[in-house]
């Protein structure tokens, strides 16, 4: 006899199908893929599994002008951040694991700098291209990684708990990330050393502005029930402002500076529009505006004249599943 359930091996992994045996306890993976397992069936006999499988596909398009009127679709993959000199690290799963690339912006030269069993994504370049900071389960939890612009010397940059979501300050000196125990803010030396704690707050998806004296990240308010995007200074850890942000529903983790306004993404009518505010808290401003998915994200090159952004969506099938029985 045995017990057939769904199991996530890993804070970042996808669920499985395993069979556990009664009474002694010996699990066994039934399924290995790159998909998740939701919602599942036995058949009497124990002959037939019935399971509902989802899976998320998502590309990255490239626009030639600072707010992509012009997109096209480039390469399957997400998670992604400019260099320095324009190219593009992403993470993709078209190598059957979830690694980290780098390619240039029209999609040429795409090369695989990760190669492990582990989940690695969420990467940002340091502004002097030297490193490539990423996220990464391949130890057991996850943790901060850096490596360089070409992929050798990676070294575990964070061994606290659940660190992901990084950003590096415009002197390339500081990586600033969250924690995933209550999404605090910290920061660590790029070179490493001893982390440091900005704040006890929730603060989500950081960015950190293009003169290094603030940070941005979004915050949640439960008094209201909704996000809203606060702004620190980096050399006291103060609050600066905290600013509303525009109707509409939450669609995208993406949180950019211009100079000294913000810019994120909202939905609405059926659209994903990308809204540009001032921090002294004024009316934000619509700039742009894209068709509607399930995952956005965004972000305009360091020179300020080309637009990328990933979008996404679930696709959700039932699986016939046969066993051995």
């Amino acid at each position: 006899k045995s017990l057939l359930v769904r199991v996530v091996t890993r804070l970042a992994a996808n669920s499985q199908l395993w069979l556990v045996s009664y009474p002694d306890g010996q699990a066994r993976k039934f399924t290995d893929d790159l998909n998740n397992y939701l919602a599942f069936s036995l058949s009497h006999d124990a002959s037939r599994i019935v399971a509902i499988q989802t899976k998320r596909s998502a590309h990255i398009w490239i626009s030639s002008n600072e707010w992509g009127s012009d997109a096209r679709q480039i390469v399957e993959g997400d998670d992604f951040a400019w260099t320095t000199d324009s190219k593009i690290v992403y993470s993709s799963t078209v190598g059957g694991n979830r690694d980290i690339w780098i390619m240039r912006a029209d999609g040429s030269e795409q090369r695989q700098l990760t190669v492990n069993p582990g989940f690695d994504n969420r990467p940002t370049a340091s502004p002097d291209n030297r490193y490539i900071v990423f996220s990464s389960d391949r130890t057991g939890a996850n943790h901060l990684w850096r490596m360089n612009l070409d992929g050798s010397n990676q070294v575990q940059l964070t061994h606290g708990f659940g660190e992901k979501d990084s950003t590096i300050s415009p002197d390339s000196q500081w990586v600033f990330y969250n924690r995933v125990d209550g999404q605090t803010l910290w920061g660590i030396p790029i070179e490493g050393g001893e982390p440091v704690r900005i704040t006890d707050d929730y603060a989500y998806r950081p960015a950190v502005s293009p003169d290094g004296r603030f940070v941005a990240y979004f915050r949640f308010s439960p008094e209201t029930n909704e996000r809203l995007i606060a702004v620190r200074a980096l050399d006291d850890s103060q609050a600066v402002r905290t600013l509303k942000l525009a109707a509409g529903r939450w669609t995208s983790p993406s949180l950019q500076w211009d100079a000294g306004d913000v810019i994120y993404a909202r939905e609405s009518e059926g659209q994903v529009k990308l809204y540009q505010q001032a921090i002294d808290a004024s009316p934000p401003q619509q700039i742009a505006a894209f068709a509607a998915e399930d995952d956005f994200t965004f972000s305009r090159s360091p020179d300020g004249r080309r637009f990328a952004f990933a979008r996404g969506n679930w696709q959700h099938d039932a699986m016939l599943i046969r066993t051995s029985h």
